[in-house]
């Protein structure tokens, strides 16, 4: 087999490298956040369409979220705004406190699944109890294109 390496050079007799692929299914993405941040902590999470999925978020500073009276999160299309596409809240028993400073909630197959592909605009706020309200994270959620319609 002949290989051609950039500036004109050519390289016979090379087997092409075997490549190993680790295959693994993540459910689970861990997001750092910060309460009391004086600069909004950039965020990113992703899921593919149709896919089921767990975003964990857990405070960098390891503030404590037990005595909140509100957390949501929400996915926009665009940071300009329109409809909500996702709205998950601790109220509405969508997003759950694991300990006193993490919180999680999941996205179902379905949810992903009514998901147009491509980035849209998310955003962690945090209500604490006296009323302050705290943008944890903001940021990208990306969504992945798959083939489940085929």
């Amino acid at each position: 087999m002949t290989f051609a390496i950039p500036k004109r050079r050519v390289l016979q007799g090379l087997t092409p490298p075997n490549c190993p692929m680790r295959v693994a299914e993540i459910t689970t993405q861990n997001i750092r956040v910060e309460f009391m941040s004086c600069c909004i902590q950039k965020i990113s999470p992703c899921i593919p369409q149709g896919a089921d999925k767990t975003l964990s978020f857990y405070d960098a500073s390891t503030v404590d979220y037990s005595l909140a009276t509100e957390i949501t999160f929400d996915v926009w299309e665009t940071v300009a705004g329109g409809v909500s596409l996702l709205s998950k809240s601790l109220s509405g028993a969508t997003i759950t406190l694991v300990n006193d400073y993490t919180f999680t909630l999941t996205i179902s197959d379905v949810e992903s699944g009514a998901l147009t592909k491509g980035s849209k605009h998310c955003e962690a706020w945090v209500t604490a109890a006296g009323g302050e309200r705290y943008c944890v994270g903001a940021g990208q959620f990306k969504v992945v294109d798959t083939r489940k319609f085929d």
